[in-house]
Order: C-alpha cells, then structure tokens, then sequence
C-alpha cells in the first residue's frame, strides 16, 4: 500500500494593517489602489506613503479592473513544488485605465496568445488554505 502524498499548498496571503482594506475588497470582488492628494498620483501596491512625493495624504479608490499587457514572461519552471501543476503559465505587468502597474498571472488563455497591448480585466483567485483571493487578470472580451 503507497502512502498518499498531501499536495503542497500555495503560500496564502498574511494582511499587514496598511493592507487590510484592500485585502478585504478583494474578497468582495473589489480592487482597489491608493490616490494621493497631495499630487495626484495613482499607486499599486498598498504603502504608507506615495511613491511620488513621500505624502502621506493618501485614499482608496475602486478600479474598473480594465488594463493592457504592457509586457509578459512565459514560465516553464514552477517556483516550489506547490506552483508544478501551473506550468507553463503567463506572469505579466499590467498597466491599468487609471495609471498604475499591476504584476499578476494571465489565466484562461494559452501562454502562447498572449500578446503586449493585450486587453485584460482583474479577475479572483481562489487560493486553497487562504482566507483572501488572489488577484489575476484573464483575457478582456
């Protein structure tokens, strides 16, 4: 009789206190990105301060989930045994309608049809043993 091998599980998401909020939308189906008021700035990924001029007069905002490939990997070799499954799979950076830059995996399309300009929308990921959802983007129809 062969011992069954419990699949390893993807790392899950640990939320920071400067990083709740936008944890917790994405569980609604919401994505969110900070604008700061002081230059008008829009940012991606949560911080204290704006990237731009160090404020810290900063808002959430609701994105529309709408953005292009601006450019994109196709990885062929997973990161840990939990990741074997995905491959080959499509890392890409996003540039989203509101001026800011996203890193997310390219779902429900064959590596090879991605392409740079490639119109794209946020989708959410399930992820096994987390309590929040990943984002990802997938194809815009």
């Amino acid at each position: 009789m062969t011992a069954k091998v419990a699949k390893p599980l993807k790392p899950g998401i640990h939320p920071r206190p400067n990083t709740q909020v936008f944890w917790d939308a994405v569980n609604e189906g919401r994505f969110l990105y900070q604008h700061c008021a002081d230059c008008g700035t829009a940012q991606f990924f949560p911080r204290t301060v704006c990237h731009n001029c160090h404020g810290g007069n900063l808002d959430w905002r609701e994105s529309k989930g709408k953005g292009e490939v601006f450019t994109f990997s196709i990885l062929d070799r997973a990161p840990s045994p939990a990741f074997k499954d995905d491959t080959p799979y499509t890392l890409a950076l996003v540039d989203m309608e509101e001026g800011f830059r996203i890193t997310a995996n390219v779902l429900n399309i064959d590596p090879e049809m991605v392409r740079i300009g490639m119109p794209v929308r946020i989708v959410y990921e399930d992820r096994e043993g987390s309590d929040y959802k990943i984002p990802q983007v997938e194809p815009a129809l």
